[in-house]
């Protein structure tokens, strides 16, 4: 009974070892603010698209491309390129797609998902994919968007300095006065 345990324990043992493991595939897609408005875009002001594509699977993906189809009409690529082929990602990796677009008109944009196709191992079909999706878009022109995230760091100083001259001004009158008096009338100078 042991035996006929024991040989079966390593036939299910072969077995498994004989499965393939297979590349598992997520992808995670952002855009790179500027500005604490995390959906805010300034018309002709660039912005970079990050997509970042995770093999969580046991064994590694073959013949990865990512895909991100910006329209032409709306936008102009700056940097990189809007897809990117892998020949290989292995099991517990992380590669990047990242490039660079800047909004040619001013408006809403829809968010929209980027694709990806691979292989699960070197004899599966082509499998597809699609990342996290973006954010609407909300693009400004140049000066109103200059304008919701300016620092005014010149205003903040000539507001400080106004402040202080408000504030500490009558304080020092103040304080010469009390120090020069009793009870508003001038003390008198000891020889």
């Amino acid at each position: 009974m042991r035996a006929a345990c024991l040989v079966l324990g390593l036939l299910a043992l072969c077995r498994a070892e004989e499965e393939i493991a297979e590349g598992n595939l997520v992808v995670q897609k952002n855009l790179d603010s500027l500005t604490d408005f995390p959906a805010l875009f300034a018309n002709e002001c660039n912005f970079t698209v990050n997509i970042k594509i995770y093999n969580i699977g046991e064994g590694s993906a073959y013949a990865v491309t990512a895909e991100d189809d910006w329209p032409e009409s709306g936008f102009k690529l700056q940097e990189g390129a809007l897809s990117q082929t892998w020949d290989e990602i292995p099991a517990g990796e992380m590669v990047e797609l990242n490039f660079t677009v800047a909004p040619t008109f001013t408006g809403v944009f829809p968010g929209f998902r980027a694709s990806v196709s691979y292989k699960s191992s070197k004899e599966s079909e082509l499998q597809y994919g699609y990342s996290t999706l973006m954010r609407e878009l909300q693009v400004i022109g140049k000066d109103v968007f200059t304008k919701l995230t300016a620092t005014y760091h010149a205003e903040w100083t000539i507001f400080t300095v106004l402040w202080a001259a408000a504030v500490l001004a009558p304080f020092a009158a103040w304080s010469f006065i009390r120090a020069n008096h009793d009870n508003g009338v001038p003390k008198m100078k000891s020889s």
